[in-house]
């Protein structure tokens, strides 16, 4: 039986857990594929574009950036369009602008204030740097791929994140929309995890976590950590 009063430490992915991804994806995507006359199902474009993207991943490390617009024009390549790297730049730079998702604003502070929070991320660190300012949260600190040279699935982030924060794989608990990228990774390495079922799924495909929820609001409550209006109010 899993004890959650052994946490010393929440980390967490960041898109597609905290920020709304596909949304975010979509939208660039779309967009830009729209001023040059190409008019598609936005999914169809971010289902291709997630394939290349673990594709380029799973090859050397470069930067995201260089990722994001390495598949951004091999995807629309497929329709035809032959974009300048100067022209796929439009979807790093929308990055920071993706949304959050609505429980974020209200549950990570409260999560902030009971756990120290790490950003475990795919990115590199002025992209995240830029995600996270407008949160307001006091994350720990972050691990990113630039910092480990490797990309998720691998295990360097999460290696980095017990060596760094001198905390037992027992001692975390990792949350993550993902199973292939954090929820598989950090199990492998004996990190508890919590599955946020962003898009409600009743089953996980790859891994059982320790922890299914639909909300950061739902985790919380699991870790019987009060939101702003469930505090009591002061005598």
């Amino acid at each position: 039986m899993y004890r959650p009063d052994r946490i010393k430490l929440l980390s967490f992915d960041c898109y597609g857990t905290l920020v709304d991804w596909t949304t975010g994806l979509e939208e660039a995507l779309a967009q830009l594929a729209a001023q040059h006359g190409l008019r598609l199902p936005p999914w169809w474009l971010v289902q291709d574009w997630e394939t290349v993207q673990f594709e380029l991943i799973c090859d050397r490390y470069r930067p995201y950036r260089e990722i994001v617009c390495n598949a951004t024009c091999r995807v629309l390549a497929r329709w035809g369009l032959r974009l300048s790297p100067q022209e796929a730049q439009a979807v790093v730079e929308s990055l920071p602008r993706w949304p959050v998702f609505a429980d974020v604003p209200r549950a990570l502070p409260a999560l902030a204030r009971r756990y120290p929070l790490v950003v475990v991320s795919n990115i590199d660190d002025d992209l995240l740097s830029r995600t996270l300012e407008p949160l307001g949260v006091p994350f720990a600190g972050v691990v990113t791929a630039q910092q480990v040279r490797s990309y998720k699935p691998q295990l360097a982030h999460f290696r980095e994140l017990l060596r760094r924060f001198q905390v037992a794989p027992e001692e975390v608990l990792h949350c993550a929309f993902g199973s292939r990228y954090d929820l598989a990774p950090a199990a492998a390495l004996g990190i508890p995890t919590a599955w946020i079922r962003r898009s409600g799924q009743e089953d996980h495909p790859a891994v059982a976590a320790t922890v299914v929820v639909d909300s950061l609001e739902e985790l919380a409550g699991w870790l019987g950590v009060p939101l702003a209006t469930e505090e009591p109010a002061p005598r």
